[in-house]
């Protein structure tokens, strides 16, 4: 290669030189622009997610706090179907309740009771008689059992002894307590009756349903009303 195809060479050289420094030059300016778009678009994206996962939080908060009220309501709906089936339900005295009835009453034999219930206060009335009839009947008490042709103005049973009788008070707070520990609901007394107070029957119309004995005693120790079952829905 001669000096004149060497200078033309080297200019050639020189000018792809030039064209590649310029083209560096745009490559780093290039970089450096689409850093700061890169940088800038990673912002905003990063603004946009903060918004969208803020507003999924307080959707999933609000749909928690929907959960809650439902289950809160759901739950005062059933405990109000539970409170409905039970004051619609018949009152009973569950066989191990009796058992345990008996043996107590079976501590105070020869009480003489007269039981005044009122079925037309409620169907159950009748029914709970004959079961409280029957377990101081096998306690070895005297009973007669009146039915009451009208509705009792007090709900629940109520429990009197007579002052003075012999182990009168002691045998009506055992039937007391025996029968709410039986979980027999407004179960009330022992409430005293004077000595002197007239032994009389139930108030007309009244019948009576059931008796231990063909002739009716006259002297009661204990007296029991037996009313209808309280209903908070009435």
């Amino acid at each position: 290669m001669d000096k004149s195809a060497l200078e033309l060479s080297l200019r050639t050289l020189d000018v792809w030189f030039i064209i590649f420094g310029i083209l560096v030059a745009i490559g780093v300016v290039g970089e450096s622009v689409a850093g700061f778009l890169h940088w800038r678009r990673s912002g905003q994206l990063q603004v946009i997610q903060t918004a969208e996962n803020l507003a999924l939080a307080n959707s999933v908060a609000e749909a928690n706090r929907t959960t809650e009220a439902l289950r809160s309501h759901n739950l005062a709906l059933q405990n109000e179907i539970i409170a409905a089936e039970h004051a619609l339900a018949d009152r009973f005295i569950w066989y191990d309740d009796r058992s345990a009835i008996q043996a107590v009453l079976s501590q105070y034999p020869g009480q003489i009771v007269r039981i005044w219930m009122y079925p037309a206060s409620s169907p159950d009335t009748f029914a709970l008689g004959m079961t409280i009839a029957g377990l101081m009947f096998s306690a070895k008490w005297q009973v007669t059992l009146w039915d009451l042709h009208t509705a009792s103005a007090v709900p629940g049973v109520h429990i009197l002894y007579r002052e003075g009788a012999l182990n009168a008070k002691e045998a009506a707070g055992a039937l007391v307590t025996s029968l709410t520990k039986a979980k027999l609901e407004m179960v009330s007394g022992p409430t005293a009756m004077k000595g002197d107070e007239p032994l009389t029957i139930p108030p007309a119309p009244a019948t009576v349903a059931w008796s231990t004995s063909k002739d009716i005693p006259n002297e009661e120790t204990i007296r029991i009303f037996i009313g209808g079952k309280h209903n908070p829905f009435r």
